[in-house]
């Protein structure tokens, strides 16, 4: 059963939801979703469907459900025309760029190297092993 605020909301920002097109069919008529998790986050059909029968007011998407791959180097986004609706707004897997992110990113990636010289652990290690 889908929360009661959904149902209620204008906008809901999705970082994680197994049941999306129960929240997707909760979601007011004019209520906008932002998907800024990863695209299978929101189940893709139902998405597409509820956005052509303007059954929920937009979307923003900054995820999506195909990438490039060595055998497919400039592959549509999803298997539905998202681009073709005017009620979304597509992005590139770009909502965390700011200004200043790459000033940051590569000061970071020195320090790190510095770290290294000096044999000591870098900062933001995903994986070692």
């Amino acid at each position: 059963k889908p929360s009661a605020p959904a149902s209620r909301s204008s906008a809901i920002s999705v970082s994680a939801s197994p049941s999306s097109p129960v929240v997707i069919a909760a979601m007011k008529p004019t209520g906008v979703i932002m998907n800024l998790a990863r695209g299978p986050v929101i189940d893709e059909e139902a998405l597409y469907r509820a956005l052509a029968g303007k059954r929920i007011g937009g979307a923003i998407i900054d995820t999506w459900y195909r990438y490039p791959t060595p055998q497919e180097r400039d592959p549509r986004p999803s298997a539905f025309p998202f681009h073709e609706l005017g009620n979304v707004m597509m992005t590139p897997h770009t909502s965390a760029w700011t200004t200043g992110m790459l000033e940051r990113r590569w000061g970071q990636i020195a320090g790190n190297l510095d770290r290294l010289q000096r044999g000591e652990p870098s900062i933001n290690t995903v994986m070692t092993t």
